[in-house]
């Protein structure tokens, strides 16, 4: 199940494919839906892989995906790919996990603001019944 790995991946990029193509048809709370369904499937899928990595030896919990070799060049390899580790998959847990709650839900709409101090800024979520 570490194949899960890709998912991680595609769910938020096919979420922005279909945003960036029909999220204007769509409208505003079918936009968002297809955000969540996309952070939430990239959720599951790292807690699927999170778990596949703790049933493993602690000696060996990694794997290597190779997702495509970027250019091949007299015998050198370049290859993009996703590295399955311990520190890896923390992130991921980090990311998709902690991250999507505190952004807005389907039914919700966010603006940035700019901070009264300092270059930072801030972001107001203001939700719907």
């Amino acid at each position: 199940m570490v194949n899960a790995a890709y998912a991680i991946v595609a769910f938020p990029l096919l979420g922005f494919i279909i945003n960036l193509v029909s999220g204007r048809r769509l409208g505003e709370p079918a936009a968002g839906w297809v955000g969540t369904v996309a952070a939430g499937g990239s959720f599951v899928s790292t807690l699927i892989v999170w778990v596949t990595m703790l049933g493993r030896p602690a000696d060996n919990r990694f794997a290597d995906l190779t997702i495509f070799t970027w250019f091949p060049v007299a015998g050198l390899h370049v290859n993009a790919g996703i590295l399955v580790d311990p520190l890896s998959m923390t992130m991921a847990l980090f990311v998709t996990g902690y991250r999507p709650p505190y952004t807005c839900t389907p039914s919700g709409t966010c603006t940035g603001t700019p901070a009264s101090t300092g270059s930072s800024s801030t972001s107001t979520c203001s939700f719907s019944r």
